[in-house]
């Protein structure tokens, strides 16, 4: 199983940014880490950032991606984010579809997968963010309702170190089965076992579209399956939002 080179920033704007910048002198698998991220983004450009010192944020690079994997990547992320925050705190962490890592209806962690194309390199550039050690009053007073940290929610104080190991570990053996297995298939079945979106009435937003419907489960390429007016329809990660009706999830 690869292990990753490590880098810490104690102060950066974004680690995403800081690896898609640096791509063309930096190794396979170099992982970057920052307890004071500035300017983060998450999906749909969505802001990213939070007090000092209680987030953890956290990116890698996977130099030779191909098109296909970038729809996979999301996934296997939060993956391993369930695992490794379940292992360490003994707590089962769900997924809102594709990404978003949750724990009593309040999200956890956000997820943001980009890729480029350098010269002859084709690579992508993983991010996530864990709250850890926010308050919940933290939470309350910037307005943010549906957010947590694992503080909040379980009253641990998770080493950032610990998290980080223990967070590419798993997602090195995941993306190991995925690449040997050439797909998403032999994985989906985990990555339902820890979906909160199955069984829920959702609301799926295209560019210019908007409807309800029931989910109704996850497919083997990992797209979600919606039960709109009558009829199943796969929706693909970055083609949608999918929101709760009832709250967050």
């Amino acid at each position: 199983m690869r292990q990753p080179t490590w880098l810490y920033l104690e102060t950066v704007d974004s680690t995403n940014k800081y690896l898609k910048e640096h791509a063309g002198e930096l190794p396979d698998f170099t992982a970057c880490y920052s307890l004071n991220q500035t300017a983060g983004a998450g999906r749909r450009g969505r802001d990213w950032s939070s007090q000092r010192d209680t987030m953890l944020a956290l990116s890698f690079l996977l130099h030779g991606t191909q098109l296909q994997d970038m729809q996979v990547l999301p996934l296997l992320c939060a993956m391993a984010a369930v695992k490794g925050l379940g292992a360490l705190t003994g707590r089962a962490f769900g997924i809102k579809w594709p990404n978003d890592v949750v724990l009593e209806g309040k999200k956890i962690c956000g997820i943001l997968c980009e890729s480029r194309i350098l010269g002859e390199d084709s690579f992508a550039v993983c991010g996530i963010g864990f709250n850890l050690l926010a308050t919940e009053g933290y939470y309350r007073a910037e307005n943010l309702p549906h957010a947590g940290s694992v503080f909040s929610l379980t009253g641990l104080r998770l080493s950032p170190e610990k998290v980080r190991e223990q967070y590419l570990a798993e997602f090195a053996a995941l993306f190991d089965k995925y690449r040997l297995a050439g797909s998403f298939a032999p994985l989906a079945e985990e990555y339902r076992a820890s979906s909160v979106n199955i069984g829920r009435q959702v609301r799926v937003i295209w560019e210019r579209e908007e409807a309800e419907g029931l989910c109704t489960g996850i497919a083997p390429d990992g797209t979600l399956l919606v039960e709109i007016d009558g009829e199943e329809r796969s929706i693909r990660s970055g083609e949608a939002s999918v929101r709760g009706l009832y709250g967050y999830i």
